[in-house]
This record gives structure tokens, sequence and C-alpha cells, in this order.
């Protein structure tokens, strides 16, 4: 099943999903295609009496705010109730008379919707992916996923354990969607941009391949409307995400020292690349270095006390002047609701307007630590890195017989990895999947790491290439041993087995 966006209302297939016995979708698609406005968009068409009109109430949750720094331990271990949730997520605004009724109705439709099988609301359980799960929080979690009816988006990984009833893909846009996105992103005034755009796009590959993510199109469409980008966009030879982002950000620093920092727009536009990353270089480093703390600790939260550190790293005596810069820069956004807000800044927590941001400049960060050797940042970089492989090496090893030839194809690459203990996991793992990853191939690449330098890698392969040899054996009848097993073991005689 796939979301699509042609003119008029969203012409989804599953606008009927519950009319029938299909209670709960599980939408996948990948970073900025769209899952957050999709979940926006059945809100706003509910509300609008045209979509899903059985519900008396729509939630929309973002997994992403239940954390432990949103929602601290209580003490004397008091838990948290839906309660809390519902209210500070969706009615994030000091509420008149007539809204603190709504409210209560509310809370009453949702505390009978975990309760029972027949509900009339609808949960709109946004960004499974960004989920971080703490232990005093699990009560409010298990709840909201059981929910008998609701919508679920991620991207598409860790998923494989979910059931449910119907599962969806957003895919983005579609060609005719990109010209019309970009058409409609310039004014009438500006024709000639919206062709030499959609001409640049369609010339390069790359870069025409992630614009079918609406996140990635509005980024490109924003800095190409700046006429000193053009040129920088038309005449790229390799164009990745990574540049783009990378220009997307430069167009962020141009605009906030016009902005921010008196910078006179004449002057500015004579200033290359390096002169602006230059001149915004002491925000940079704070950014990148933020990103990349919270990434380590696996948060998508920059909490005050972090945030803190890394500015009076910087400014020590004027912490405060750097994070007026770095709120200034249009990267972060605060997470502080209206009723909680307090005119000091450094008390508030905050997050990346989009996680690819955050991935971004923790990517810089890693770039920085590496290029310096020497450097006091080298060594945790590289542990990083290894310490991500063997997560990742590990999360594949727990697969099973769901794993994908994807999947398969990963652990291969993880074979001939530096570290031993991620070539191990690989092993173990090519073992534990079973028949899906019983091929020739992947025998033959166990065989070849028996020789390994790693008492422990060599068992695993060993037991790996022996257990997958017999799960060949087994699934092929005598007669087709032999186209079998000489591709395999080319010295072995298999065409008369001895029985």
């Amino acid at each position: 099943m796939q979301a699509q966006t042609p003119p008029g209302l969203l012409n989804i297939p599953q606008l009927q999903l519950f009319n029938d016995n299909r209670k709960r979708l599980l939408v996948l698609g990948r970073a900025g295609i769209g899952k957050t406005t999709f979940c926006q968009y059945i809100a706003y068409q509910w509300a609008r009496g045209k979509l899903f009109q059985q519900f008396r109430c729509i939630l929309w949750i973002r997994f992403r705010f239940l954390n432990a720094t949103r929602y601290p331990k209580k003490p004397n271990n008091e838990q948290y109730t839906l309660t809390d949730i519902v209210e500070k997520e969706c009615f994030p605004n000091k509420l008149t008379d007539d809204g603190l009724s709504v409210l209560r109705f509310i809370l009453g439709e949702v505390r009978q919707a975990v309760s029972t099988t027949s509900s009339t609301i609808l949960l709109l359980l946004d960004g499974y992916d960004e989920l971080k799960i703490c232990e005093h929080l699990q009560n409010l979690i298990d709840p909201l996923m059981k929910s008998p009816y609701q919508i679920l988006t991620s991207r598409p990984y860790n998923t494989n354990s979910l059931k449910y009833d119907a599962q969806m893909e957003i895919i983005g846009f579609r060609n005719e969607n990109i010209e019309k996105y970009t058409n409609n992103y310039f004014t009438p005034h500006e024709p000639q941009k919206f062709k030499q755009l959609l001409t640049f796009l369609k010339s390069r590959s790359n870069i025409y391949g992630i614009g079918h993510i609406p996140i990635t199109l509005e980024l490109i469409c924003s800095a190409y409307r700046e006429e000193n980008k053009q040129d920088t966009i038309t005449h790229g030879t390799t164009i990745t995400i990574t540049s783009v982002y990378s220009m997307i950000i430069e167009w962020l620093y141009r605009t906030y020292l016009e902005k921010f920092d008196n910078c006179d727009s004449s002057h500015l536009i004579l200033k290359d690349k390096s002169e602006v990353v230059e001149d915004c270089s002491d925000i940079l480093d704070v950014i990148a270095n933020i990103a990349f703390k919270a990434m380590k600790k696996r948060s998508l939260i920059l909490d005050k006390t972090l945030i803190e550190k890394e500015l009076r790293n910087v400014y020590p005596k004027r912490p405060s002047e750097m994070l007026k810069k770095l709120l200034n820069i249009g990267v972060v956004k605060s997470l502080t609701t209206h009723h909680e807000s307090t005119d000091v800044e450094a008390a508030k927590d905050y997050y990346f307007l989009h996680l690819s941001f955050q991935e971004l400049f923790a990517a810089r960060y890693l770039v920085n630590a590496l290029h310096d050797p020497k450097g006091q940042h080298y060594q945790e970089a590289v542990n990083f890195i290894q310490c991500e492989k063997r997560n990742e090496a590990a999360a594949l090893r727990k697969l099973g017989n769901a794993a994908t030839p994807d999947v398969i194809k990963g652990l291969l690459a993880l074979l001939s990895d530096e570290n031993s203990d991620v070539r191990r996991a690989a092993a173990e793992a090519l073992r534990q999947i079973g028949g899906s990853a019983a091929t020739p191939d992947v025998i033959k690449r166990l065989l070849a790491i028996l020789d390994d330098g790693n008492a422990c890698v060599r068992q695993s392969a060993a037991k790996g290439s022996d257990e997958l040899f017999r799960a060949i054996i087994e699934a092929f009848a005598d007669e087709r041993r032999s186209l079998v097993l000489p591709c395999m073991l080319p010295d072995c005689d298999v065409s008369q087995p001895k029985l």
C-alpha cells in the first residue's frame, strides 16, 4: 500500500480502513518523507468533517516528546497517567472553562479506549523510531501501543515485532508532484526560477531522487530562491543529501548574518561558503557538539544541562550570548509549551527541527574529530563508530528468520569489519537466521574467515558454515545436490553421495 498526494484530498485507499475489521495501521516512511504531515492531515480533515467521522475525537501524540526530560521521574515512585500525557501533549495552552470541559470529555474517552476493545477515539502515535522508553514511563507506553484504534508511524526499521492489521508506506512525491510543488513554490513573477530548477533537478538523477522527499524538496526550493545560490546549485557536480543540507545550512548562516549580525547584504553576497562558515564557526562547533552528545545519549531532546555545558565550554563567562546565536540560527526549537514558558531561555529544553538536522550536525562533529588523529576527540569518535557497528550487528542478530536479503547483505559486509566483535556477531547472526541465509555465497564467506585471527570469530564462522551447509543439504533432493555442492566445495566429489 502506498500513500499518494494527487490534487484534492489525499487519495489513500486506506480511507476506509476503520470501516471493516482493520483497526490498527502501521505507516512506514523514510526521514522527512511526510509521516508527521500525514498525521496532521488526518487530524485536520477529521476536524473539518471530511475523514473518519465515526470517531468522537482524534489525538496526535508524538513519541519523541515522551522522554525523561519532559517527564522526569517523580518522587516516591509516583506514576504518570494517560491524563498527564493527553493534557500536556494535546492541550499545551491554558484552557478556558469550555476548553476544560472538552478536556474532561476527551480524558474519559481515552480511559475507555485503553480499557475496552470498542472505542470512539483514534490515536495517532507519531514516530515509533524516536521513542526512547524510560522505565518510569513504560506503564504509559504499553496501553498506548495496545489501544484498539490507532495509526502508528515509524521509519522502516525495528518494526518486525509489531503486529498490525494493515501496513502502508509513504513513498513521498511522484514526479508530477515535484513539478507541481516547485511550480507552486515560486510566485507568478518567478517563472524562470521554476523552469531552471526543474531542468536542473531532471538533469541530476541523484538530487532528483532525494527531491521526492517533501522536506528535502522544500529546502532545495528555499535555497534556490536566493539569487546567490543558483550558481552553487546548477554548477554542482556531485550533489548528495549531505551537500543539499550543507547548502541549506549555509543559507541559514547567511540569513543569520544578515538579520542578526548586522552584515550588509551587498557585502555578504560577495562572500564564498568558506568565509560564511568561518564567520559562524563558533556557533557551528557548538551545534555540532550538542548534536553529537545528544546522539551519543540516544536522545532527541537537547536538555538545558547539556546545552549549558557546551555553551560554557565556548563562552565561560557569557554563555547567554552564544545561546542567543544558537536560537537565531534557526535549526533548534523550544520544547517548552506556552503555559510553561519562561523568559529565561537557559531554563528551556530544545530539539532540532528535524532529526535529519541532528544527524547531519552529529556527522560534522565526527568528521572534524576524525580529521585530527592527535586531537582530544579522535578516540571518542572512533569508539562511537565501533560501538554503533556492534549495535548494528547485535540488532541484526535478533531478526532471526524475518531477515530480508538486504539484512543478509548487510551482515556479509560486516564479516569484513575491522572489529572482531562485529565479525563474530555477524557470523553468529547469519547462523541464527537459518534457512533464508543458507546460500552458497553466505557459506563461502563464512568459510573464508575460518582463518580469522580471532578465535571467537573462527568458532562462530565454523558453526555457521556447518549449520547452513546442513540446511542446504536438507533443502535439496539428492538429484540436485550435484548442482549445489560443487559451487561451494569445488574439490569435493558429490555426484554419487554415499548413503
